[in-house]
């Protein structure tokens, strides 16, 4: 039992790092690592420098990691609060085995700097009753402290629509901002989001644009989205988003249990002018985190929606002019497909390496000036994308593309993917691929055609 985080841990580096790795070197590595003394945790607060901080770390750490609990159950305001620079509304989905993660975080949501120009408020819904309900941080002035105020209202379904919705009118109405985000606390699985085990509900992507649609009626576009979960960092999702919000902060890959170290963010939120401004240091102290608790895998993407559909427009013509090259084509595009860096048990592909390799497999000029436009728009996209891997630092891409490497896989998601708003107008020439180039290996071992109806009968697996 004492080495069985480490064993964990190992398995995590090993999914990561298959393709880059010799798996056997990696398993005398972990047998070295096992012949070794356990190791203690990495303390939670390993990297805070601020005097609040500092205290709060002995304190914790003299409780034995025990959370104080909330403040006891609270009507929150109903009538609208003093205006802030920032707003930060919150939809925490810890109704999972992410429950433990919760009061952590809230601590460092309470001791961070700044409080008075940040207004926090959301939806918390958790296996531990203490913590589920409604919440706002309230003081933060420099005569009181902040505290956690929080009305209980037993368990809530975080994949309903309705209570996004609900949640924003509320929130945008008494707690006035002049920039507002959006945070996403839980898991993902990029067409999933606030996955909720104790209602065996998630919200899909149609379910999350109609309740930001309703939820935002009367007011701006918000200015930041923050996804802390994992797979969400998608060229479709950007586009979908692009109505309801300036910039996204996604990860493309599997995000730590620890996530956004709050304690940081909300003190970076509250410093910035702008939420352009915010989001490279928020992805770094989201590196700095990982880092430290020897995270390798770990990459941010601070990504402008704005650009986003006329890159899934470019990509559906790529798709297009894929088509128009299979069957021949068919054994490059998927060499490309495989040689590209990948995510989701091969489903999610990052789009700009595959454009890349695309371009080199087939050598097509007039696909080729189609991946250029396409790589150009991807990349207007992009604000700030950093990685810990190979090396830590800058990264050219960040953000994916679904690609499911087999017939199977697409048959199984292509309804939902297929009533996403990005899937529909030109961005769907990249559907007419996938069922194209899956289609031509279904018929026999010569890969020849079936009609296109024929996936869309096919039950999923």
């Amino acid at each position: 039992p004492a080495r069985a985080d480490t064993v964990v841990r190992w398995a995590r580096r090993c999914a990561v790092d298959a393709k880059a790795a010799d798996a056997a070197r990696l398993v005398r590595r972990l047998k070295a690592t096992l012949d070794e003394p356990p190791r203690a945790s990495a303390p939670r607060f390993e990297l805070s420098r601020t005097a609040p901080f500092r205290r709060l770390e002995r304190a914790v750490r003299a409780s034995a990691h025990a959370s104080p609990e909330p403040a006891a159950a609270t009507e929150l305001p109903a009538t609208p609060r003093p205006e802030r620079p920032w707003s930060l509304i919150g939809l925490i989905a810890a109704d999972n085995d992410l429950a433990p993660e919760v009061r952590a975080d809230l601590d460092e949501l309470l001791a961070a700097p700044m409080l008075d120009r940040l207004h926090v408020a959301g939806e918390l819904d958790s296996r531990d009753g203490a913590v589920c309900g409604r919440f706002a941080l309230t003081g933060g002035r420099s005569d009181e402290g902040p505290r956690l105020a929080l009305t209980r209202r037993g368990p809530r379904n975080t994949g309903a629509p309705t209570l996004l919705r609900e949640l924003l009118r509320w929130a945008l109405r008494v707690f006035p901002a002049r920039r507002r985000a959006l945070l996403f606390w839980g898991h993902g699985e990029g067409s999933r989001i606030a996955i909720d085990d104790g209602a065996g509900d998630a919200l899909t992507v149609p379910e999350l644009v109609g309740a930001l649609a309703d939820g935002l009626v009367g007011h701006p576009p918000l200015d930041l989205v923050l996804f802390d979960a994992c797979l969400m960092a998608k060229l479709e999702l950007l586009a979908d988003l692009a109505p309801f919000t300036r910039l996204v902060l996604a990860s493309g890959e599997v995000v730590p249990a620890s996530g956004l170290p709050y304690h940081r963010a909300a003190a970076i939120l509250a410093a910035a002018g702008t939420a352009e401004e915010a989001a490279p240091p928020l992805v770094e102290a989201f590196l700095d985190d990982a880092a430290a608790r020897d995270q390798g895998h770990a990459r941010l993407v601070a990504a402008r929606t704005a650009p986003a559909p006329a890159a899934m427009a470019a990509l559906g013509r790529v798709g297009d002019r894929l088509v128009a090259l299979l069957p021949d084509a068919r054994g490059a595009v998927l060499e490309a497909r495989l040689m590209a860096r990948s995510a989701r048990a091969g489903q999610l592909v990052d789009l700009l390496d595959l454009v890349g390799r695309l371009d080199r497999h087939l050598g097509d000029a007039e696909l080729g000036r189609l991946l250029a436009t396409a790589a150009e728009a991807a990349g207007r996209c992009i604000l700030h994308s950093a990685a810990l891997w190979p090396s830590r630092g800058p990264i050219a891409g960040g953000i994916n593309i679904w690609f499911p490497s087999q017939a199977g896989l697409l048959r199984a998601g292509r309804a939902d993917y297929a009533a996403r708003p990005a899937l529909r107008g030109p961005g769907a020439g990249w559907l007419r691929f996938l069922d194209r180039l899956h289609g031509v290996g279904v018929g026999d071992e010569h890969h020849s055609s079936v009609p296109r109806g024929r996936l869309e009968t096919v039950p999923p697996p």
